[in-house]
């Protein structure tokens, strides 16, 4: 059977698919948050409820040797880049819809690619800085910066973007070495004690309607994340690239169904433009894999 034929890819494909239906959900848990909450003790949260969702799941199925590492540097880094990527996308769920805020974030893929070169040592062609360019253009038509028409807070993603990619550099790092699973439950750890070093600064009694938002948020995040991982090892990652701009639709599904709106024609042209240039670097990506493997086998 070849690597193409291989059915765990079919399986990696609808995990995908699922965790990208369900990733926004947690947004929309962290938007009705801040109503009543600090963005630092909503990030704080989710780790809280990821580590009781995760860490008896997680050990039920594996040993404690799962979390060997010798690379606690490593872990540390990829659990303060998860933890800051949170703090920025939930400033601006305060401010602007989910699908808003989603459409700029889009550019998370591009930023890895752009990222890659130097952390990663990887070659970048100009046709993919050609399209990271091009997703820069989209997310610019999605903020209008300069035209006083979009909340400023419609360009938080980016930002979010930036550390999000930062977090799965290492994450590529690390599944080199450690376990996957040992890794997500590191991440957790260290999200929850980063966030202990602030929360009390920013402290608001939880009502009940809070701490049930709180296990929506928890809850979709947990499974989010599990999925992913999951999905990761069943299929490569340029297969499962173009997936993410999946995103897309259930925000602006969410968005519609919990609060009535729908983005305004920007912020979708912007997001087309967006996942157009992703689209493209997924795809040439699996074309050149394919050369590879067949080039492979005829030496």
């Amino acid at each position: 059977m070849t690597a193409e034929q291989n059915p765990r890819r079919i399986e990696g494909i609808v995990l995908i698919a699922v965790t990208y239906a369900i990733f926004p959900l947690s947004d929309v848990a962290a938007k009705y948050l801040t109503e009543s909450w600090h963005v630092l003790q909503i990030s704080w949260a989710r780790y809280v409820m990821q580590i009781l969702l995760l860490v008896p799941f997680v050990l039920a199925r594996h040993p404690l040797s799962i979390l060997r590492t010798r690379h606690h540097t490593l872990q540390f880094a990829r659990g303060f880049f998860g933890f800051a990527s949170n703090i920025p996308f939930v400033i601006a769920l305060s401010f602007v819809s989910v699908a808003d805020a989603f459409a700029t974030g889009l550019m998370g893929p591009l930023i890895l690619t752009a990222l890659s070169v130097p952390l990663l040592g990887e070659k970048v062609g100009w046709r993919r800085w050609a399209a990271v360019f091009v997703a820069f253009l989209g997310a610019m038509i999605v903020v209008r910066p300069g035209l006083g028409i979009v909340h400023w807070a419609t360009a938080l993603p980016l930002l979010a973007s930036v550390m999000f990619a930062l977090y799965q550099i290492c994450t590529r790092k690390l599944n080199a070495h450690d376990h996957p699973e040992g890794t997500l439950l590191y991440g957790a750890v260290w999200g929850l004690v980063f966030g202990a070093c602030v929360v009390p600064f920013v402290w608001t009694t939880p009502t009940w309607h809070d701490l049930a938002l709180v296990a929506a948020l928890g809850l979709a995040s947990s499974v989010s994340h599990f999925l992913l991982v999951r999905a990761i090892r069943f299929a490569p990652m340029s297969l499962l690239a173009p997936f993410s701009y999946s995103q897309m639709i259930s925000a602006v599904a969410v968005t519609f169904l919990f609060w009535g709106d729908l983005p305004d024609f920007f912020t979708i042209v912007g997001a087309g433009v967006i996942a157009a240039s992703g689209l493209y670097v997924a795809q040439r990506e699996a074309r050149l894999a394919r050369a590879g493997r067949l080039q492979a086998k005829a030496s």
